[in-house]
């Protein structure tokens, strides 16, 4: 089943590349789908990153997958609708079984046959094998009504107890920050903070995490000049509501969101003006500012949480990421919803849940199925390139409602394409792209984006 849930986010995206070798076999169903069937070969029995190649079929039959380098290939197989995304039943295929993929093997350019495919479709409990997977926490901690007011809630741990903090409510001068019982979920004892907009105080607080034993934040804070609403990293001293050694962002970053320690270094959550994600790491004993340079970047990924543990960093983004916290490389993901990763404890990540005033603990091997399809959208659009005017580069932003050939092209005034920017299949979502006019002149610049009978064009300028 994990198979066909991963399978779903990226089967329809085209890598394509001029290879020599193929693989061929037959497609067999016996349901009574009759949408589109795909054909796809990853690198890996994970399934992770972008088909290599892809193919579709309008019914069963045989079908080829041409232009493969020597190399090992896994090959899986679905069926869905090009204009209803999702249906209720759908059919989903594999070579081998669910857990292990049998690999496909290319030597000498060759062509490889007889690597047949069946479909089946769903079972009655599960009737859409893409359902969104839902990971039930191994416990839950029912916290008391004490800490059910407030806003903006986070989490640390300090090694004995779960801080939870909270803003009283909105812009409020006060908070909370309930010192908890891992154990039990017991109240052990409530400090209170003024949080004010002057000198070495706290304005607010968005994420926390310990670095040496002191308590560490990413929010806001008034630094000792006299300037409030500093946006920035800051010690905490929950006896005086002092902050101290704090570190303002760089006027480039717009957005931040989760903090995590490694005991020597910082890792924060950023968004930077040209619309870029992805994670900045700093020390905070070396830096007197932080800049938007990303240590991991991220795309279009939003991060929700990042913590620490046994030597990984772990980022929820659409589930938990781990990345290497030394160099930054992707080391794969955990089936853990992304909110779990606020926190984590000896192999177990915690969250803080505002709505059920619940600690929810999930485990690494916790694993469950929630029948809930994939959002839909209703439109298509090209959105307006930022910043623009623009030097040199830019974001554009698109939504699809439909599978599709997503082309997005960049002209100039006299109709020559001076640039393709997008030509792969994407499944239904919102998507953004990068320009980068570093080899192109000053001027107004067209751009198109054309998906199924869909096309709409936008203009751009380019300044130097």
């Amino acid at each position: 089943m994990k198979t066909t849930i991963n399978l779903l986010v990226i089967i329809l995206i085209v890598s394509i590349k001029t290879w020599a070798g193929s693989i061929s076999g037959e497609i067999s169903y016996l349901g009574g789908a009759k949408d589109s069937i795909f054909v796809a070969a990853f690198l890996t029995p994970d399934l992770d990153g972008e088909p290599i190649q892809i193919t579709s079929l309008s019914e069963p039959g045989n079908y080829v997958l041409e232009n493969l380098d020597d190399g090992t290939y896994y090959v899986v197989s679905v069926i869905t609708s090009s204009t209803e995304y999702i249906k209720a039943t759908d059919p989903y295929g594999f070579w081998g079984t669910s857990d292990s993929l049998t690999a496909v093997i290319i030597l000498g350019n060759s062509n490889v046959t007889g690597i047949n495919l069946t479909l089946i479709d769903g079972t009655e409990e599960n009737p859409n094998p893409f359902a969104e997977k839902y990971i039930e926490p191994s416990a839950i901690l029912q916290l008391t009504e004490l800490t059910e007011a407030g806003k903006n809630p986070c989490i640390a741990y300090d090694g004995t107890s779960i801080l939870l903090y909270k803003h009283d409510y909105q812009d409020a001068p006060s908070a909370k920050v309930y010192i908890i019982n891992p154990e039990t979920g017991e109240i052990k004892n409530t400090i209170y903070l003024n949080l004010e907009s002057a000198p070495n105080r706290i304005s607010w607080i968005e994420e926390m995490t310990f670095r040496n034993e002191e308590l560490w934040a990413v929010g806001g804070f008034g630094d000792p000049s006299g300037t409030g609403y500093v946006n920035g990293v800051f010690k905490i001293d929950l006896n005086t509501s002092n902050s101290s050694s704090q570190i303002k962002f760089n006027s480039l970053i717009e957005n931040t969101n989760g903090i995590a320690c490694d005991g020597t270094n910082f890792f924060v959550g950023v968004k930077n003006n040209l619309g870029e994600e992805g994670i900045v790491k700093f020390n905070p004993d070396q830096v007197s500012e932080i800049q938007p340079d990303l240590f991991i970047d991220l795309q279009s990924e939003n991060v929700e949480h990042i913590t620490y543990g046994d030597g990984i960093l772990w980022v929820g983004i659409d589930k938990v990421n781990k990345f290497d916290p030394v160099n930054g490389a992707y080391l794969g993901n955990l089936e853990l919803p992304a909110s779990s990763s606020e926190l984590y404890i000896d192999n177990n990540f915690w969250t803080y849940d505002e709505v059920e005033n619940c600690l929810f603990v999930y485990n690494l091997s916790t694993v469950g199925i929630k029948e809930q399809i994939y959002p839909s959208y209703s439109y298509n659009k090209l959105s307006q390139n930022y910043p623009n005017p623009f030097n040199p580069t830019s974001i554009i932003n698109y939504t699809i409602k439909e599978i599709g050939n997503v082309n997005i092209n960049i002209y100039d005034v006299l109709g020559r394409k001076v640039k393709e920017l997008l030509n792969e299949i994407k499944t239904p979502g919102s998507y953004k792209v990068k320009f980068d006019g570093s080899n192109l002149a000053s001027g107004i610049y067209i751009y198109t984006m054309q998906v199924n009978n869909f096309f709409e064009s936008k203009k751009m300028i380019l300044t130097k």
